[in-house]
């Protein structure tokens, strides 16, 4: 009997403690709309501003200017015109090879409508304007042993006797040979019996054992022409250590 009560009250006091922990466990009495609520006014509060992202103050003197869009179009203008440069300039072999050939290699020529070319004159133009003004005023020296112009007869009349390439040098060291072909363009100058530009005369020796030389050179005539402008009153003699050679041999410019 003391045992079957013992084992009663141990079960009364197991009871009495459930009933003492589930009486403080408080009901979940929110409601949804309270939640709702709750979560509102959590993302009603204001995120708090990182420090990273907040813009310090500049130093004084250091302004930012505001951009200027003129200044961006014009710098991607020239940057895409250089790509384009570069493009050009880096053509494959092939593509170097489809460009047209230019035949035409003479510099001295210029391309006038009609497809008429036009001879350059103007070196040959101001070298003749230099012989002329130089032998007016006595500057250059005539029918000496190292002259570079020559008086001679021709028909009985005087001329002038240029001696090749001599005289172009004299004028131009660096372009006589251009300033020699313009001038012959001009036709001032008198050709041979087989259409040559070049004459020859021949040296006077009284010297025994010396052989005559030959020298090269053009022949001007026609000295009274208003065109030359040269004074004849000024002119020497003609050269009498020289004769022109009245049958000219053929020969090559």
């Amino acid at each position: 009997m003391e045992q079957t009560n013992e084992i009663e009250k141990t079960d009364e006091v197991m009871s009495n403690k459930a009933k003492l922990s589930t009486s403080n466990i408080e009901p979940d009495t929110q409601t949804p709309e309270t939640k709702g609520d709750k979560h509102a006014s959590i993302q009603k509060i204001a995120p708090v501003e990182s420090t990273r992202s907040r813009s310090l103050p500049l130093p004084p003197g250091f302004e930012t200017s505001p951009v200027n869009e003129d200044v961006i179009d014009a710098t991607q203008r020239t940057k895409k015109i250089q790509r384009t440069q570069r493009a050009q300039k880096t053509q494959s072999p092939a593509q170097e090879l489809k460009k047209p050939i230019n035949t035409n290699t003479d510099t001295s020529t210029k391309q006038l409508s009609g497809n008429k070319l036009l001879l350059e004159t103007e070196l040959g133009k101001d070298f003749f304007k230099w012989l002329i003004k130089a032998i007016n005023s006595k500057t250059i020296a005539i029918n000496t042993a190292q002259s570079k112009v020559h008086i001679v007869t021709y028909e009985g009349d005087k001329a002038l006797f240029l001696v090749s390439p001599k005289i172009f040098k004299e004028y131009d060291i660096d372009q006589w040979a251009k300033t020699q072909k313009q001038f012959g363009r001009l036709k001032s100058n008198l050709k041979t019996h087989t259409g040559e530009n070049i004459w020859q005369v021949q040296t006077k020796t009284q010297r025994k054992g010396k052989t005559p030389l030959k020298i090269r050179g053009y022949l001007i005539i026609g000295l009274n022409r208003h065109t030359f402008n040269l004074d004849l009153n000024n002119l020497p003699e003609a050269n009498k250590y020289l004769d022109l050679m009245t049958n000219q041999p053929k020969n090559n410019e």
